[in-house]
């Protein structure tokens, strides 16, 4: 079979194959490849991606708490209660918490209170009221944050530090209790905001988030890959689905969005920094139609080329033929060249010529069965072999001593000669080097078939 008839075969072969492995994909197929292989594998993608948010943002907390607990604890902060206070240690705040904001970019402002949510010290200037030489007067809190009410920030004696999040402002404050050192009286507590967008770089740079992916804060945790500014309607959702007894990494429907796709939930409890919450989209466990297509034509073209593959296992019997031919010629020369030290050329080819039709069905005999329809090409392939034989045999006579050509053993030589090129010699061996002999080219050979 030629190049051309093969590549046409597999192709036949392979588009009846791809159509009926088409139809059979969509019908189920594809169903059982997502819901087996391909959720399962998205799945695991999320939760490893939601467990890396988790843990960033835990340490982001630590970073954050430790470096604010420092501050909380600085002696000229228990002045700030007096109702008078010194030009020095108004300055020496200001500085402290200047550099402070310097230093973590994140860091947005500082409100000291007392335990009814009065302020006696801010770094912002719109919560001052008056400002003396020895005093400044402040709002409360409820006055001065639309996010989180006084009683919502302040703490009380016994409270441990920590931190909590206003949704609406996109804030997290980290909470600390103030006491007189000498006196151990608490005293109120020291607010310290933090913009949730400090957060958010500091996901990016730890490569937990995408450029552009989309962050917010939500009460009780983080949502990541939604905005919740743009559906209001979440926060009753996440409530929902976030209640105490809620199972981590549990995927459950949330709402649908505005082309109609439903949007999930997984979420995880961390240690520190509350509940982080991932939001997939519906088509996030489905293949896509492109993915659909890749796989159907990658299906087609490996199915296409394994055919064509198969077909070309088998060798073209004409090259087979041309193959034996010339290894009987090679084979033939050599035989005869060992046993001569020197040889009569032009007697040798006369005797040839003489012996044509004999050698010519001995070869034909050598190469085995051949079919119907390749007989006339093999016969004009064992013609053009005998016509090169003799003619390389033409160039010696010039160049060569004429001498007795001793042709009684020139059958056994035709005969050995045949089946060795039927044995399956994969080379053809070298021609010896002899007096008066030029050698002859040899090609390497292949390993004989039987021609169909």
């Amino acid at each position: 079979m030629r190049s051309a008839q093969k590549v046409a075969f597999s192709l036949l072969i392979s588009v009846a194959v791809f159509a009926a492995f088409t139809f059979l994909a969509y019908s189920g197929l594809f169903s059982y490849l997502e819901s087996n292989f391909y959720y399962p594998r998205v799945r695991q993608a999320k939760e490893l991606e939601l467990e890396a948010a988790a843990k960033a943002v835990d340490e982001y907390i630590t970073i954050n708490s430790e470096r604010f607990q420092s501050a909380a604890q600085e002696d000229f902060l228990i002045m700030n209660y007096l109702p008078n206070q010194s030009q020095e240690n108004i300055y020496k705040t200001t500085t402290f918490f200047e550099l402070l904001q310097k230093e973590n970019p994140g860091f947005l402002f500082f409100r000291l209170t007392d335990t009814d949510g009065n302020i006696h010290f801010s770094t912002l200037q719109e919560d001052e009221v008056e400002r003396q030489r020895y005093k400044v007067v402040y709002k409360s809190l409820d006055e001065v944050d639309a996010g989180l009410s006084g009683e919502d920030l302040i703490l009380t004696s016994g409270d441990e530090a920590d931190f909590i999040l206003d949704p609406i402002n996109q804030h997290m404050v980290f909470r600390y209790p103030i006491y007189d050192g000498a006196a151990d009286i608490f005293k109120g507590t020291g607010l310290f905001y933090v913009s949730g967008k400090d957060l958010l770089l500091y996901l990016l740079k730890a490569n937990v988030l995408d450029i552009g992916q989309q962050y917010g804060i939500v009460k009780g945790g983080y949502i990541i890959n939604l905005n919740p500014e743009g559906y209001p309607e979440i926060l009753e959702s996440l409530a929902k689905a976030w209640s105490e007894d809620f199972d981590s990494r549990q995927i459950v429907p949330l709402l649908q969005d505005s082309e109609g796709s439903t949007l999930y939930l997984m979420s995880l409890k961390t240690e520190k920094a509350g509940v982080i919450g991932l939001i997939l989209r519906e088509d996030e466990f489905t293949l896509s139609g492109h993915l659909k297509i890749l796989l159907l034509l990658s299906f087609g073209l490996t199915f296409f080329l394994i055919v064509f593959l198969v077909l070309s296992f088998k060798q073209d019997s004409l090259l087979v033929l041309s193959n034996r031919i010339k290894r009987f010629e090679a084979d033939f020369l050599k035989q005869y060249v060992e046993k001569k030290e020197a040889l009569d050329w032009e007697s040798w080819k006369r005797e040839l010529q003489n012996r044509e039709e004999e050698v010519k069905t001995q070869i034909k005999k050598g190469i085995g069965r051949v079919k119907k329809d390749n007989k006339e090409k093999v016969d004009t392939l064992i013609e053009k072999s005998w016509q090169d034989l003799l003619s390389l045999i033409g160039t010696k006579v010039e160049h060569t001593e004429k001498k007795r050509l001793e042709v009684e053993n020139l059958e056994e030589i035709i005969q050995t000669a045949i089946e060795k090129a039927t044995m399956g010699l994969s080379t053809a061996p070298p021609i010896v080097q002899r007096k008066a002999v030029s050698p002859l080219p040899v090609k390497k050979l292949e390993e004989p078939e039987e021609a169909e």
